[in-house]
């Protein structure tokens, strides 16, 4: 199978940018926020081919995990990272429905990292997974294995979030901290990602 990584591009380095910002929300045990949004494969498969995605999202996790997520990266590095994040509290779930969910990257996948920011003059939420292997690419013990990390980035006008939002589903990543030039990076492994449009607040 031929595999291909990409190292950083505006939309990986747009990952970065928004892990390492501070959150403007308070961490709550118990929330329900739900979205519905239009998913459309920009790559790793049929190209503009779509599905719906459903965001749950019941926690709100606390600029402390944030960063002690960070540290843990720059610390310790991506593995110790991804172990870190298994074991913070689940902050919600996302799972496609409809014709297309077989090219969903979040087959009920559960969320362990949920923050909101202001950020360009939008108001934006960034969901943090660990991507979904399969069990024939876990037999295989491939290089992909190492880019385990799903980040979703989703943008509306304002905080109210009644206007429709736009995102992005970021697949198969793997962080690491540079620290000759001090800033958090991220590595994409192979063209898939999914634009989200249509982004809507379902409650």
């Amino acid at each position: 199978m031929r595999r291909r990584t990409l190292q950083i591009t505006l939309t990986t380095a747009a990952v970065a940018a928004a892990l390492a910002l501070s959150s403007i929300a308070q961490a709550q045990d118990e929330t329900k926020e739900e979205y519905r949004a239009l998913a459309v494969n920009m790559g790793g498969g049929p190209t503009g081919a779509t599905t719906t995605l459903l965001v749950t999202i019941t926690r709100w996790s606390t600029n402390e995990e944030r960063m002690m997520l960070l540290n843990t990266l720059k610390e310790k590095g991506h593995d110790e990272f991804m172990k870190a994040l298994r074991k913070q509290k689940e902050s919600g779930f996302v799972r496609g429905t409809g014709r297309g969910a077989r090219a969903n990257p979040f087959p009920s996948t559960r969320l362990h990292g949920a923050w909101q920011l202001e950020r360009n003059g939008q108001f934006e939420i960034v969901l943090v997974a660990e991507r979904n292997i399969s069990g024939a690419e876990a037999a295989s013990a491939s290089r992909s294995m190492d880019y385990d990390t799903t980040v979703v980035t989703m943008q509306f006008p304002d905080a109210s979030k009644e206007g429709k939002g736009t995102g992005m589903v970021h697949g198969a990543l793997k962080l690491r901290y540079n620290s000759e030039k001090e800033k958090l990076e991220v590595e994409k492994l192979g063209s898939g990602s999914f634009r989200l449009t249509e982004i809507t607040k379902e409650n």
